[in-house]
């Protein structure tokens, strides 16, 4: 079982969309049988940068 983070650059607004797709989803039971889907989304390239320093970015890289 592998596990996977998506970081992304996203607006706030698709991901609340993306969000209100998969509670519905949910709600009919139209669930996708595979893993989770995990995100890690900053607003933009600044804030990204800010939170993801060299040395994080090195640990990422070696825990994957």
């Amino acid at each position: 079982m592998t596990k996977q983070i998506q970081i992304n650059i996203e607006n706030a607004q698709h991901g609340y969309n993306r969000f209100i797709d998969a509670w519905e989803n949910a709600a009919k039971n139209n669930v996708d049988t595979h893993e989770p889907e995990v995100h890690l989304n900053f607003e933009d390239l600044t804030t990204l940068l800010s939170v993801l320093t060299p040395r994080r970015i090195e640990l990422l890289k070696t825990l994957r």
